[in-house]
């Protein structure tokens, strides 16, 4: 059985939801300089890579082939 792009996209919209409510968090409690510019960074790669694997769930291609291409 393969992990399906549409079950590992929807793992990576909790995971930007998370870094959301850290972001919301830092923000309300006005610790801004440390936490925030970290955390947007890593929200901008998962928004990347969420995006990314819709693509790969939207054409039908299988996980293993776009790592394949990717990585050989």
């Amino acid at each position: 059985m393969y992990m399906h792009p549409a079950l590992l996209a929807l793992i990576e919209f909790v995971i930007i939801l998370l870094v959301v409510v850290i972001i919301y968090n830092s923000y309300k409690g006005k610790n801004l300089q440390l936490a925030m510019h970290l955390n947007l960074v890593i929200l901008l790669v998962a928004i990347i890579k969420f995006c990314f694997l819709l693509y790969i769930s939207f054409i039908g291609a299988p996980l293993c082939s776009v790592a394949q291409s990717l990585y050989c």
